[in-house]
C-alpha cells in the first residue's frame, strides 16, 4: 500500500460523510421531505476539507524528495510545485495545482473566506490524478465511496426504563460493502423517566 493511501482512504470519506451531513436529519425524522442545509456548516466542512486536501499534497511532495534534493530551497508548497513541474513528474498543468495552492492560502488567512463543494470536488480530481502518478496512492482508491442510511422500526426496548426505541444506522459503502459504519438508539422513555 503506498504511503498515502490511508490518508488519502480518509480524507475521501471524509468528504462523502460532510457532504452527507443532511441525510442524517432526514434519516431521524426532523426533516420529513426535504434535506435541511445549514449555512455555516455550509461554509465550514468544505473549506476545512479543502485546506486538508491541499496540506495532504504538500506532505506527499515533501516526501517524494529525494534524499539529495536541498530541502532548504524547497521550503514552501510553491518551490516544491515549481521543482516537481520541472522535474516532469506532473501529468497535468502545473496552472492548476498553483490555483488549489493560492486558494488554500486564501482560505487559510482571509476572514470570510470560504470553500464550495464544486472546488473541494475539482480539488480532488486534481491532487487525486497526481498523487497516484506519483505513486503516492493506488488509482483504485479513487474508487467512490457511497452514503447509506438506515432506521429500523420502532420495537420494544429490553432497557427497563424504555418502552420502544428505533435503531438508526449510517455511514459508507465501496462496492457494496460497509466501510464505515455509524449507529445510534433513539429510546421512548416510560413515564417518569424522562
Amino acid at each position: 500500500m503506498p504511503a498515502f493511501e490511508s490518508a488519502w482512504r480518509k480524507l475521501l470519506q471524509e468528504i462523502v460523510l460532510a457532504k452527507n451531513y443532511p441525510g442524517f436529519y432526514l434519516m431521524i425524522g426532523v426533516a420529513p421531505t426535504t434535506l435541511i442545509q445549514h449555512p455555516i456548516l455550509e461554509q465550514l466542512l468544505p473549506t476545512l476539507l479543502f485546506v486538508n486536501l491541499v496540506s495532504l499534497f504538500d506532505e506527499a511532495l515533501q516526501a517524494h524528495l529525494d534524499s539529495s534534493t536541498p530541502r532548504n530551497k524547497l521550503r514552501t508548497l510553491e518551490k516544491r510545485i515549481d521543482h516537481f513541474s520541472a522535474a516532469g513528474l506532473f501529468v497535468g498543468p502545473t496552472d492548476a495545482l498553483h490555483s488549489l495552492r493560492h486558494r488554500r492560502n486564501v482560505l487559510a488567512h482571509e476572514t470570510g473566506a470560504s470553500a464550495t463543494w464544486a472546488e473541494v470536488d475539482a480539488g480532488v480530481a486534481v491532487v487525486g490524478r497526481e498523487l497516484a502518478n506519483l505513486h503516492a496512492i493506488s488509482a483504485e482508491v479513487r474508487e467512490p465511496y457511497v452514503w447509506f442510511a438506515e432506521k429500523s422500526g420502532l420495537e420494544e426496548s429490553s432497557d427497563p426504563i424504555a418502552l420502544f426505541e428505533e435503531r438508526y444506522d449510517f455511514g459508507l459503502n465501496q462496492e457494496n460493502r460497509p466501510v464505515l459504519r455509524f449507529g445510534l438508539v433513539s429510546k421512548i422513555l416510560r413515564s417518569g423517566h424522562d
